[in-house]
């Protein structure tokens, strides 16, 4: 069975809750079932050491939404996600 790709999208790792949300999700959800990646605006944040270190980051290195979405565009092409999975207004 193949895996199901998803991207997961959030500025930073600062500690909140979608933050916190994203950190058990990608933590706990099935690796035999998902391939995970998480896409960082800026790779900082308290809960990035909380992150397991099989799953790949990819710090998109982005001041702001607009600049994310040039850099993710990108990375949508390059890995061709099934989901891509945000929980924030902006991203």
């Amino acid at each position: 069975m193949r895996k199901i790709k998803i991207i997961f999208l959030i500025p930073n790792l600062k500690i909140g809750g979608a933050e916190r949300t994203f950190t058990n999700i990608i933590n706990n959800i099935d690796k035999r079932k998902y391939s995970c990646i998480l896409a960082l605006y800026k790779k900082e944040g308290y809960l990035i050491n909380k992150i397991n270190k099989n799953v790949k980051v990819i710090n998109l290195s982005a001041s702001n939404s607009f600049t994310a979405i040039i850099k993710l565009v990108k990375e949508i092409n390059l890995h061709n996600p099934d989901i891509l999975f945000s929980t924030l207004r902006y991203p």
